[in-house]
């Protein structure tokens, strides 16, 4: 083979290269959900990236805990919903590569109208 071919090869597998190791080295974002309790176990939350429109789900452990890795850097949306708690787009996060951003939310648990509950039974004296 000649230094030429040679070369070439080695160009093309290092240019190959360059986008894997770009690409693992993304951000990250991670947080806890809460509300006036403490933490809650089961919220999913839902990042998009603004600018591409790559949509990741994650689901909250028993600490309220979430995480996303590896994310192409930008600005991402949250949605967050729980049950029996009211469903809220988070303020965005910025992700940079090789960096966490911490988004920690509170959400609000729903307002149980009780009128809207029918109630029977006796009044004794």
């Amino acid at each position: 083979m000649s230094r030429k071919t040679i070369f070439l090869i080695l160009l093309i597998v290092l240019l190959a290269a360059v986008p894997l190791a770009w690409q693992s080295q993304g951000g990250a974002i991670e947080g806890i959900v809460t509300d006036q309790w403490g933490p809650i176990a089961g919220a999913t939350i839902t990042a998009r990236n603004v600018m591409h429109g790559d949509v990741f789900s994650a689901v909250t452990n028993s600490g309220g805990h979430y995480r996303f890795d590896s994310l192409r850097p930008g600005r991402y949306s949250l949605w967050v919903e729980a049950p029996e708690h009211e469903s809220m787009w988070a303020p965005q996060v910025l992700v940079e590569h090789g960096q966490t951003s911490v988004r920690n939310v509170f959400i609000s648990r729903r307002r149980i109208d009780i009128d809207a509950v029918p109630l029977t039974g006796k009044v004794t004296r």
